[in-house]
Formats: structure tokens, C-alpha cells, sequence
């Protein structure tokens, strides 16, 4: 037993001795920001006993029917809510662009996810066009012997010089080419 009331001594020995050392300054410091938390805990909660107050003022001023409609209003919002982000998820959407969808009720909803999903469809779709319209243009400047002109579909990295390669060898139908070159385009770094 005196064993152990001597190592648990030694201990915190060892604990005193590796503090850092606090200047005054700093000490004066640490203790004003410590005076000041302790003043915004209790203004935060003297605010939060006041809104609890508060509320519980407006529910018993609240008839029956008016408390029941509140809490079904309540409920319908968080219903909304999630079916925003269904049809949001269902959409591919991030965060940033869940807002998009709009609406008070769910056909509203519908008709605005509905309406972001045609819009990201023909974007796409004109985008593909145009690529596509671009690998024709490229292939026949390269089926021709020509390199391409700077800045118009020229390969600029390594990484589209493997994808143009990798659209030619798809036009030609050679699969082992295309297995090939897809596999550089993975290990090269994004």
C-alpha cells in the first residue's frame, strides 16, 4: 500500500513538473476569457429560460384547436422537407443545389423536381451532341494526317490525349485498345 501512495506521488510530481510555465500576463489573460465565457453561459442561459418561458406562455394562450393545428403544420413541413430530399437524392442533386426544389405541397414538389430533371437532361444532352460533334472533327483531322489546331479540341493534358484515343479506338470497335487506354485513364491522378 505505501508502494502505491509513493508512485501515484511520484506521478503527479511528474504531471507538476511538465505543466508549461503561464506567464502573468497570459495567466490575467486565460482568467479574463474564462469571465467572459462564464458571463455568455449564463446571459445564453437566462435567454434560454426566457424562450422556454415564452413559449409555454403562447402554448397555454393557444386553444385546443389552434395547438393541434400548429403541431399538424409542424408535421406537414417535416414531411415536405424530407420529400425534397427524396426527390433531391433521386435527382443526383448535392446540398448546395437541394434548394432548387420548391414547393408548399407535394404535386408542387413533383412539378418542380420534375422540371430540374428535364433541365439537367437537355443540358446534357446538348453537351453530348457537341462532343460528340467535336471526336468527329477530331477524328477525321487525325484520319487525315492533320493535328489539330491549339485551343480547338487539341488534347491539352494527358489525360484528354488518352480519352481522345480512347473515343478513336471506340469509333474503330477495338476493344482491347479501349480496355487499355481506360485503365491509363484511371491510375492517372484527378
Amino acid at each position: 500500500m505505501a508502494e502505491i501512495k509513493e508512485g501515484l506521488e511520484a506521478i503527479q510530481e511528474t504531471q507538476i513538473e511538465s505543466q508549461p510555465t503561464i506567464s502573468s500576463d497570459e495567466r490575467a489573460e486565460l482568467e479574463t476569457l474564462r469571465k467572459q465565457t462564464e458571463l455568455y453561459k449564463s446571459d445564453l442561459s437566462g435567454k434560454d429560460k426566457k424562450l422556454t418561458e415564452l413559449q409555454k406562455e403562447i402554448k397555454a394562450k393557444m386553444s385546443d384547436e389552434e395547438r393541434i393545428k400548429a403541431e399538424s403544420q409542424s408535421v406537414l413541413n417535416d414531411l415536405l422537407e424530407e420529400f425534397k430530399g427524396i426527390a433531391s437524392g433521386s435527382l443526383g442533386l448535392d446540398d448546395k443545389h437541394k434548394a432548387l426544389i420548391k414547393g408548399s405541397n407535394k404535386d408542387e414538389i413533383k412539378e418542380s423536381a420534375d422540371l430540374i430533371k428535364s433541365f439537367k437532361e437537355s443540358i446534357t444532352k446538348d453537351y453530348e451532341k457537341q462532343i460528340k460533334s467535336l471526336t468527329e472533327e477530331l477524328n477525321i483531322l487525325k484520319a487525315n494526317g492533320t493535328p489539330p489546331p491549339s485551343g480547338q479540341g487539341a488534347p491539352t493534358n494527358e489525360r484528354e490525349r488518352l480519352i481522345s484515343l480512347y473515343n478513336a479506338a471506340e469509333i474503330k470497335g477495338d476493344g482491347t485498345a479501349m480496355f487499355a487506354l481506360k485503365e491509363q485513364i484511371q491510375k492517372l491522378p484527378k
